[in-house]
C-alpha cells in the first residue's frame, strides 16, 4: 500500500488480502494508536483473542524501555513523527507480547491517508531468531578468531621462555631484510650464547637450568628497545634484531646487555655470563650469509675468553 491509497473505501478493496496475508500488517494513526491490524499482527504480539476493530496502544505491546535505553513511548512518538515527515522509515523495535515474551521486529512505516486522515501503514517482520543467530555466528567467529590467534601465537612463541621462537624470528628477519634491501635503512643482528650453560644443568639440574633460561629471556626482552625483537634461537642461544642501527650502536647496546647480565643474580645459581656476536647487514648479504657472519663472530667471542662482544 503506498501513500496514494487515500480512503477507507479504497482500503476495503484490500480487506481480504490485508487480513488473510501471513505477514503482520497494521495501520497506525498520528498519535501511535494501532487502529487497524490483521490476524498475523495480532498473533505476533499475542492478542489472539482480541475482538477485531479494537484499537491497540504501542505501550500494550512493548516493554517500558527499548534496547537503546529510551522509553518505548518516547521513541514511538519520535519515530512516528519522523516517518510522517520523511514518508517512509524502517527500524527495529523490541516488543513484549501478552505472554511476556520479548522479541525484536523489523518495522517499515509508510505515510498514507486513511479514512481521510494522515496515518501510517506498518509492515512487521519478527527478526529475533535471525538476530539471535547473527549474535551466535558473531560470537562463534570471535571465538574462532581467538583460537586462531592463540594457535598462531603458540606456533611462534618459545614454549619454555614465552618469547619469540625461531619461526617468528625468521619472519621478522625476512621483513627487516626486505626493508633494508628496498630502502637502505641499516639494521643489525646479535647472537648471544650463555657461557658454560651445560655446567649449569650438570651442577644444578635441568629444572634450575630451565628457570635460568626463563630469567635470561625476560632480562633480554625487558632491556631492548620497543621496536627491537628478541627470541630464543635454540638451546641457550638468543637472537636480537636491531632495526635502524649501525654496527657501533648495536655493539654498544649488546655490551650494556652483557653488563646487565653480569649484574643480575639468577635464582639458584652463581653469576651468569654470555658471549655475543654482532653483524650489520650488507647489500650483498642474504639472510644465510648474514647469519653465518654473526655466528662466526659469536664463536670468536667464545674463543677469545667469553663474556664479550665480537663484531662480524
Amino acid at each position: 500500500m503506498n501513500s496514494n491509497s487515500t480512503s477507507s473505501e479504497e482500503l476495503g478493496d484490500y480487506k481480504v488480502l490485508f487480513h488473510l496475508t501471513p505477514y503482520p500488517m497494521a495501520i497506525v494513526d498520528v498519535t501511535g494508536m494501532i487502529i487497524e491490524y490483521n490476524k498475523a499482527f495480532a498473533e505476533l504480539v499475542g492478542f489472539t483473542q482480541i475482538t477485531p476493530g479494537t484499537e491497540l496502544h504501542p505501550g500494550m505491546i512493548s516493554p517500558e524501555f527499548q534496547p537503546n535505553g529510551m522509553r518505548s513511548m518516547d521513541r514511538a512518538k519520535s519515530l512516528i513523527e519522523k516517518a510522517l515527515h520523511e514518508g517512509k522509515l524502517s527500524f527495529e523495535w523490541m516488543h513484549k507480547s501478552t505472554t511476556g515474551r520479548e522479541f525484536l521486529s523489523h518495522i517499515t512505516l509508510e505515510a498514507i491517508t486513511f479514512a481521510g486522515k494522515p496515518a501510517l501503514f506498518a509492515a512487521l517482520q519478527d527478526v529475533s531468531e535471525q538476530r539471535k543467530l547473527e549474535r551466535l555466528v558473531d560470537q562463534r567467529t570471535r571465538e574462532l578468531n581467538s583460537i586462531v590467534l592463540e594457535l598462531e601465537k603458540q606456533t611462534k612463541t618459545d614454549p619454555l621462555t614465552g618469547i619469540n621462537n625461531r619461526i617468528k624470528l625468521d619472519e621478522i628477519l625476512a621483513l627487516e631484510h626486505e626493508r633494508f634491501q628496498r630502502s637502505g635503512v641499516p639494521y643489525c643482528i646479535a647472537l648471544l650464547d650463555i657461557d658454560h650453560f651445560k655446567q649449569v644443568n650438570d651442577r644444578y639440574g635441568h629444572d634450575i637450568g630451565d628457570q635460568v633460561l626463563k630469567e635470561f629471556s625476560l632480562l633480554l626482552r625487558d632491556n631492548i628497545r620497543s621496536f627491537e625483537s628478541v627470541g630464543r634461537w635454540g638451546g641457550e642461544e638468543f637472537l636480537i634484531i636491531l632495526p635502524n642501527a649501525q654496527v657501533a650502536q648495536a655493539q654498544l647496546a649488546i655490551e650494556k646487555l652483557l653488563q646487565k647480565i653480569r649484574d643480575t643474580d639468577f635464582e639458584g645459581i652463581d653469576q651468569l655470563r654470555a658471549s655475543a656476536g654482532v653483524a650489520q647487514a650488507h647489500r650483498d648479504d642474504s639472510l644465510v650469509t648474514l647469519f653465518k657472519r654473526v655466528d662466526e663472530a659469536m664463536y670468536r667471542a667464545k674463543s677469545l675468553g667469553r663474556d664479550r662482544v665480537e663484531l662480524a
